[in-house]
């Protein structure tokens, strides 16, 4: 209720308005986000190790921000490209742009076993959850690489080529966003599980929000490629700066991960 008010009066006020309003929300919730890690980390009941466990997640929760900001462009920039730019006729059908999303949802299900079955049979062996994080950055950055050749050149993209590209994509999804929210659960103290849980859609927001923005002020329709450049820096930079401090986070993570 007192949200509510709030919000209310900021409206009326001209605070909070719709050119203002990503920006607004963005800030919310990173501060909200920030309180959350403040409380975990001054509450008397986490013991070190704990405090410790949880001073690990902050740069994978960034990390986490990072991965939906460029995932968020399967709901934007890429379906402006298969709009515009793929082949989409298949054996005589032709995929409607409205499938757009819903295809990388196929995928979804059609990898989440396979995935869960290669880390049970890797067992011991499987990556460290930062090395998880850091290559769904990359794949993610390489994935935007798909799309250049055909940006250049101005032929549309086969539809199974695109096809694959989200699979690529999906996999990249899997490595963090299961995993994330598993991982969260496992560091939290039994009395702060539920604040976990909401700090790891918090980051799912932050990120959802900021790919937003990153779409909303640089994305050129006259001149696209720049952009997905710009997807592909963002990726590979954050993947390879988290690679490097993931010795680290495994250090700070022993005992749960």
């Amino acid at each position: 209720m007192i949200g509510v008010v709030a919000v209310s009066a900021l409206v009326v006020s001209d605070v909070l308005t719709l050119s203002n309003f990503k920006m607004m929300l963005f800030g919310a919730v990173i501060v909200i986000a920030t309180i959350y890690f403040i409380r975990l980390l001054s509450d008397s009941r986490v013991n070190s190790d704990q405090k410790r466990h949880i001073l690990a997640y902050i740069p994978l929760f960034v990390c986490i921000c990072v991965f939906w900001a460029l995932f968020f462009q399967n709901y934007t920039l890429l379906v402006v490209f298969f709009d515009t730019q793929v082949d989409r006729m298949l054996g005589g059908f032709e995929f409607p742009v409205g499938w757009q999303p819903s295809m990388q949802s196929f995928w979804v299900i059609a990898l989440a076993g396979v995935m869960s079955a290669l880390w049970a049979k890797l067992g011991n062996k499987t990556p460290s959850t930062p090395v998880k994080f850091s290559l769904s950055l990359l794949i993610t950055a390489i994935t935007f690489a798909f799309y250049l050749p055909y940006l250049k050149s101005g032929d549309a993209m086969p539809i199974l080529v695109y096809l694959f590209s989200l699979a690529a994509m999906t996999v990249a999804e899997l490595l963090i966003s299961p995993i994330s929210l598993s991982f969260a659960t496992k560091i939290a103290p039994d009395f702060f599980k539920t604040q976990m849980v909401a700090l790891n859609f918090l980051a799912l927001s932050i990120g959802m929000t900021f790919g937003g923005i990153l779409f909303g002020e640089y994305f050129n329709e006259a001149n696209p490629i720049d952009y997905y450049y710009m997807m592909i820096y963002l990726g590979i930079g954050a993947g390879v700066v988290f690679l490097l401090i993931s010795p680290m986070l495994k250090k700070m993570l022993q005992k749960v991960d």
